[in-house]
């Protein structure tokens, strides 16, 4: 019985082949047209459910995805926006204005020109004039600002007829003096520079003064 069973064998294993090879047609031909199309020969011969790549990759599947992956990104409140913080604005030259030379200012540059230590000048100002000191030395200039825009004129009254001007001290003045004081006639504008100082210029010079 048991000789029976294993010469059985053989031809039952050759009978499951044919079975195969008859299911799955010509070796090269039908393999190849199989696996394009995406259909398994022996999932199809015992009944087994077919999936094919092809199949799944409908209009309505790849939207699927789209709205799934869609909903797995964050979503930031209103509150949340409103709180992050925004990046400071960095000042702007000229946005703030000058309405005041009151205090002591060093002149650092004259018609573009820097001016450096030791022959840098100080000049001392209130809410209506600006001055070389010492006083007597009669070196100011009333002034008006109005908007970004500046007049300077002279302290002094016009002298009457037969009036002395009034004495001047004897001193010496330093040699860019009158450059700075040219510079104040001829100013039309006023406003900060990049730096932070005070930019004063005209139509042909221009004065440069920060605060100290």
């Amino acid at each position: 019985m048991t000789r029976q069973r294993r010469k059985q064998g053989p031809r039952a294993s050759q009978g499951a082949g044919a079975f195969l090879r008859s299911a799955n047609g010509s070796p090269g031909v039908s393999r190849e047209k199989n696996r394009r199309s995406g259909i398994d020969p022996v999932a199809e011969i015992f009944g087994m459910p077919q999936f094919s790549p092809m199949k799944m990759a409908t209009p309505t599947f790849l939207l699927l995805l789209a709205l799934l992956a869609a909903c797995q990104q964050p979503i930031q409140s209103d509150a949340n926006r409103d709180a992050s913080p925004s990046p400071p604005s960095s000042p702007r030259a000229g946005s703030v204005a000058v309405i005041t030379l009151t205090g002591e200012w060093r002149v650092a540059g004259i018609d573009g020109h820097s001016v450096e230590e030791p022959l840098a000048l100080s000049l001392t100002g209130d809410d209506n004039q600006l001055w070389w000191q010492p006083r007597c030395a009669r070196m100011a200039r009333a002034y008006r600002i109005d908007g970004q825009s500046i007049a300077f004129g002279s302290t002094e009254p016009p002298p009457r007829a037969g009036e002395l001007p009034p004495p001047v001290c004897a001193i010496g003045l330093p040699p860019q003096l009158d450059d700075v004081f040219r510079a104040l006639d001829d100013a039309e504008s006023i406003a900060r520079s990049p730096s932070n100082g005070v930019l004063i210029s005209g139509p042909n010079h221009s004065l440069l003064l920060f605060s100290q």
